[in-house]
């Protein structure tokens, strides 16, 4: 991710440190997110994975990227990887549960 990477790592851009938090919840997050679930619809499985990724690595708990994530994973085969995935959302979703 190289435009997060110049966010970060950019001697410059240490001022901004709270504005780009901001940037990065706000806009690029959701960004990320929007996108995963459009790669969704359009069956490109290996996408919604690295979409999903950048989302989680941030928010862990994210049960949407984590939910698209896991039937990517199903459908690459993945079968270990979907199943933590969905294990996941189970246990974060208090809904599933009833």
């Amino acid at each position: 991710m190289t435009f997060e990477f110049i966010l970060k790592n950019n001697p410059k851009m240490k001022d901004f440190k709270g504005e780009i938090t901001s940037m990065m919840k706000e806009i690029i997050l959701p960004a990320y997110s929007n996108l995963s679930l459009c790669y969704m619809k359009l069956e490109r499985w290996g996408l919604v994975i690295t979409m999903a990724n950048q989302v989680i690595q941030s928010e862990p708990d994210n049960i949407k990227n984590l939910y698209r994530r896991g039937i990517a994973r199903k459908w690459r085969k993945d079968y270990d990887g979907a199943i933590d995935d969905l294990e996941r959302v189970r246990k974060l979703d208090k809904e599933m549960d009833t």
